[in-house]
């Protein structure tokens, strides 16, 4: 395969990807220094959140596929004849976004002791957790438009003012964090309840700078109003997009819930590696996510030669930051082990996790870029929705059957890890196909 770069494209990529990068990297950053700081409070605390953290995990995941489409629908809509069709799509993306919030809400402020037992059989986690999920549950409400509106300001090419917005509010959230968790300034020491508080605290923030700035700025009209036609072309990309993070967070919390019955020592040492290989692929992520509004402009205006060239450059550009982000693993695997407040068990559990992820990183940087970037940009989204259901779940059932047999708890974790070196070959194939290259808006 011929790779031709586009310097121009590089250029175009460059200048949206990194600030999504650096709005991915302070976000997993400061949600690593928050697993600090619970680490110093005890394991069990930190364990608690980390496992109630899985219900914000599957609503971003939500979020991911709903308004990773809307993206992209906006993308090739801004390079058509039929761009007064974008106020339609942002309002369509709130509707959705408003419906899924309200009922995440709902569950965890009404019924966080169901949520937390499916996750765990410990009951000191499930209390824990419960607290935790009565208040943090109110933030969804804010989500409800910040979320949709920062995918705007990328979408638009104002990735910058989405990446400020975000990082107040990070920097809101890990400050009154400091505060809670360790009774800074005359406030009282809340543990658990303190890191809920600053969570609400950091999205209400973020939704009234986000409101004011649509105030000010102005950069597109809310409608509303569901136009049917339209709505058939969302629901046709968004919806399997949706199911897609749907299926995959669901996968990820039925893996965390499979490790939480094994203790708290698999749960702590998991919690750190997954955030460690967050950072690790923050690169890879904010190179696809870049490269799919890219994309999605190519094919909004038909030149489907330069979206095959592009889509090359991109995969390379990509899987070169995944192995940058495997390497970063391997490199930092004994500094992080050795600083955290973990047991002996859970260090040597995060030792083994730790260097399983970080390959991991290199598969991963390759599924996601077809499946996130290139495949969605064209709204082929139905693939990733299937093969991702069908190879995730599939790992579950073996891993769970393993833990019925009671096989060490490194091995099942491995089995539950190879989803993303499965997946990679058969994303190299359906590209191949070129089945993504088409203009949605005709």
């Amino acid at each position: 395969m011929k790779i031709t770069f586009d310097r121009e494209f590089s250029a175009s990529l460059k200048k949206l990807a990194v600030p999504i990068m650096l709005q991915s990297l302070l976000s997993t950053a400061i949600g690593t220094a928050d697993t600090l700081m619970l680490s110093v409070v005890g394991q069990t605390e930190l364990s608690a959140v980390s496992l109630a953290n899985q219900w914000s995990f599957i609503l971003n995941l939500f979020f991911t596929g709903l308004v990773g489409g809307t993206g992209i629908m906006i993308a090739q809509y801004m390079e058509s004849r039929n761009k007064e069709q974008l106020p339609h799509v942002f309002g369509m993306a709130l509707w959705a976004a408003a419906v899924i919030c309200v009922l995440f809400c709902g569950l965890a402020i009404l019924w966080p002791q169901g949520i937390m037992g499916i996750l765990t059989n410990d009951g000191q986690l499930i209390g824990h957790g419960c607290d935790y999920l009565r208040i943090v549950g109110f933030s969804y409400l804010f989500m409800a438009f910040t979320q949709p509106y920062l995918v705007l300001l990328k979408t638009l090419k104002h990735p910058g003012k989405s990446t400020a917005i975000s990082t107040t509010a990070l920097v809101i959230n890990l400050v009154f964090n400091a505060v809670f968790i360790f009774g800074l300034l005359g406030a009282p020491r809340l543990g658990v309840v303190g890191v809920a508080l600053a969570t609400l605290i950091s999205r209400i923030a973020e939704f009234i700078i986000c409101a004011v700035d649509l105030g000010r700025c102005r950069y597109i009209r809310i409608d509303l109003k569901l136009r049917h036609g339209l709505w058939k072309t969302f629901a046709n990309i968004s919806l399997p997009l949706t199911v897609q993070g749907l299926v995959w967070g669901g996968g990820m919390s039925a893996m965390t819930a499979l490790m939480g019955h094994m203790g708290s020592d698999v749960v702590a040492a998991n919690s750190v590696a997954s955030s460690i290989q967050s950072i690790a692929r923050v690169a890879s992520i904010g190179l696809t996510d870049a490269g799919a509004i890219l994309l999605g402009n190519d094919l909004g205006r038909d030149a489907f030669s330069e979206a095959k060239a592009h889509a090359r450059q991109l995969t390379v550009t990509a899987l070169a930051a995944g192995a940058g982000g495997c390497i970063l693993m391997l490199l930092t695997v004994w500094p992080v082990t050795n600083v955290l407040n973990l047991t002996d068990a859970a260090r040597q559990y995060l030792v083994v996790m730790y260097c399983i992820l970080a390959v991991n990183v290199i598969f991963a940087a390759i599924t996601y870029c077809m499946l996130c970037g290139v495949f969605v940009a064209g709204g082929d989204t139905r693939f990733g929705m299937f093969l991702d259901g069908i190879t995730m779940w599939t790992l579950i059932a073996v891993g769970y059957l393993a833990f019925q047999m009671e096989l060490p708890p490194l091995l099942i974790f491995l089995i539950l890890k190879l989803d993303e070196c499965i997946k990679t070959p058969i994303v190299l194939l359906r590209y191949r196909k070129e089945k993504w290259l088409k203009n949605i808006t005709k």
